[in-house]
C-alpha cells in the first residue's frame, strides 16, 4: 500500500509541474476541486534561479537594477562598462564584494518568479500555480 501511495503521489507531483510549466491553470483546477495546502513547500532556486540587484556600481544607473546582460544592451563595444559588469560577478578572496560593487539577491518569491523570455527555465509558472492553490508566501 505504501509503494502504491508513493507512486501515485509522484504521479500527481508530475502533472502539476508539467502543466504549471505549461502554464495551463491546473493550480485553478486544483482549487475548484477542493485541494487546500497543508504542507510547506520550500523553493530553492537553482544556477541563474534567483533575481540579484545591483546595490553599488562604478555605474550609478545599474543601481536597483537586476544584474541580466541588458545593463550592456546598447553598449557592446564599451570595454570598460563590461569589465565593470564581470566585476560586480566576483568576489574577493576572502568572499567579499570587489571595492565598489554590492549586488544582493531580490528577497523573497519575487526574487525567483521573474518572467523572461530570455530564460528557458524559471519559477514564475510554478510559483503562479501554486498561489492559485491557496499558497502564501510566508
Amino acid at each position: 500500500m505504501g509503494c502504491k501511495s508513493s507512486k501515485v503521489m509522484s504521479s500527481n507531483q508530475q502533472d502539476i509541474i508539467t502543466a504549471a510549466m505549461q502554464d495551463s491553470g491546473i493550480g485553478s483546477l486544483y482549487a475548484v476541486r477542493g485541494f487546500k495546502p497543508f504542507r510547506p513547500i520550500l523553493l530553492v532556486p537553482g544556477f541563474m534561479g534567483s533575481v540579484l540587484v545591483v546595490e553599488n556600481s562604478a555605474y550609478p544607473e545599474w543601481q536597483g537594477q537586476a544584474l541580466w546582460t541588458q545593463l550592456l544592451e546598447g553598449h557592446e563595444g564599451d570595454d570598460e562598462r563590461r569589465k565593470e559588469w564581470i566585476r560586480l560577478f566576483s568576489c574577493t578572496q576572502d568572499g567579499r564584494d570587489p571595492l565598489g560593487c554590492k549586488v544582493r539577491p531580490r528577497p523573497g518569491l519575487e526574487g525567483l518568479s521573474f518572467d523572461d523570455p530570455d530564460v528557458p527555465t524559471q519559477m514564475s509558472p510554478v510559483v503562479r500555480q501554486l498561489m492559485q492553490l491557496g499558497y502564501t508566501e510566508e
